[in-house]
């Protein structure tokens, strides 16, 4: 565990936050240890990258987790200079959050990308009657058995993909779709741990992305969908809503209505559009490059914040 780093001096030592069940808690106590002793040795800005924070999931999904889960982020904060969120919205409840543990914490937050270069080399792929659900079944927010509501006979002569990416979806459940799928004349496919390159293929070929979750941290499969020309709807969330503030190619309802997401459905898979569009409206978010330019953007402005407060203590103590 951090072994093998380069012989060099780091400006920036950045930590990847994840909670944690509690056997593996002698693991974070060792990771985030290092991490800091790395940041102190080299005087490096120790920042801390926050997906999401347990105040906001408890405001969004009513859900309390332990504390436990979340013990060495605080441990963490109390030496760390930023906390770099992907949103805008995840900084405001990174800040709620961690203030208890550090007061002079910087915050700021950086769009993520998509793995462009894999998506750029698949090229042009044509569409079909495909619609995309995608999903996972190991949390409960991700509101996976929604997918079964979908299915009507407005679908007949359509392929539903169900793409899962972590964990296994429960073969019960499978066997539910399936059937519901034979009675209105619906090609099923399930889809399990796709590489990158086959992912986008599918996301191509669809006329739909379908992203019923109920709380993101960033969401990043719809961006993935619009950059491959491909339409998306999703539940009226934050995120989402912030990250496509005057972008095309994503639709919204309210959050958690279900019928409404069957209509809505029904009603953008008849509905012409331009994917070039779509794609080009996202692409300042979705590649690699923008996101080379938005980091280094923000944590040079943060280093640079660091090194003054830096210079300041040093002479204080002096």
């Amino acid at each position: 565990m951090l072994s093998g780093l380069p012989k060099c001096r780091f400006d920036v030592v950045l930590t990847v936050t994840h909670p944690r069940p509690n056997r593996l808690v002698n693991s974070d106590m060792i990771f985030y240890a290092r991490a800091g002793r790395i940041a102190r040795r080299h005087r490096a800005m120790l920042a801390i990258l926050s997906f999401e924070t347990p105040n906001w999931i408890e405001e969004m999904l009513g859900e309390r987790r332990s504390p436990r889960a979340f013990h060495y982020w605080g441990k963490a904060a109390r030496e760390a200079h930023l906390i770099l969120s992907l949103t805008q919205l995840g900084s405001k409840y990174a800040e709620q959050y961690y203030a208890a543990f550090h007061k002079d914490l910087m915050y700021d937050h950086c769009y993520p990308a998509i793995n462009s270069y894999v998506c750029d080399a698949v090229g042009d792929v044509a569409k079909d009657k495909r619609i995309i659900v995608m999903t996972r079944f190991t949390d409960a927010h991700k509101n996976s058995q929604s997918v079964l509501e979908l299915i009507n006979s407005s679908l007949r002569h359509y392929t539903l993909e169900l793409m899962n990416g972590v964990g296994e979806i429960p073969a019960g459940f499978v066997k539910l779709l399936r059937a519901r799928c034979s009675q209105y004349d619906v090609d099923l496919q399930v889809r399990e741990r796709m590489s990158d390159r086959d992912k986008f293929i599918d996301l191509k070929k669809a006329q739909l992305l379908v992203f019923p979750s109920l709380f993101e941290g960033f969401g990043i499969p719809p961006i993935e969908a619009q950059y491959c020309g491909t339409r998306v709807l999703a539940f009226d969330l934050p995120v989402l809503r912030e990250v496509n503030r005057g972008r095309e190619g994503i639709d919204f309802v309210t959050r958690g209505d279900s019928e409404a997401l069957k209509r809505r459905m029904v009603e953008m898979i008849a509905e012409p559009y331009d994917q070039q569009r779509v794609r080009m409206s996202i692409s300042h978010i979705a590649t690699f490059e923008s996101y080379v330019e938005r980091i280094d953007q923000t944590v040079t402005n943060a280093h640079s914040v660091f090194l003054r407060k830096t210079r300041i203590g040093c002479s204080d103590r002096r």
